[in-house]
């Protein structure tokens, strides 16, 4: 059913982007340590989670719709 399929995916956006949006704040808080580790660490991963977070859709648009599996 495609009105299934349409609430699932709508779904999986809005999981993808309230974990995007935790991670992103949490190693954003650390790309501010005063340490440089943790502060490398920080940024580094806060910037790929934010590629991670734009990508992901387009990568789904970008495979489409499964077939479904009878």
């Amino acid at each position: 059913d495609s009105r299934t399929s349409q609430k699932a995916l709508g779904t999986t956006l809005l999981s993808l982007l309230l974990s995007c949006i935790t991670t992103i704040f949490v190693f954003g808080v650390m790309g501010f340590s005063a340490h440089p580790a943790l502060n490398a660490i920080g940024r580094t991963t806060g910037v790929g989670i934010a590629f991670a977070f734009v990508l992901a859709p387009v990568a789904l648009v970008l495979v489409g719709p499964h077939p479904e599996k009878r």
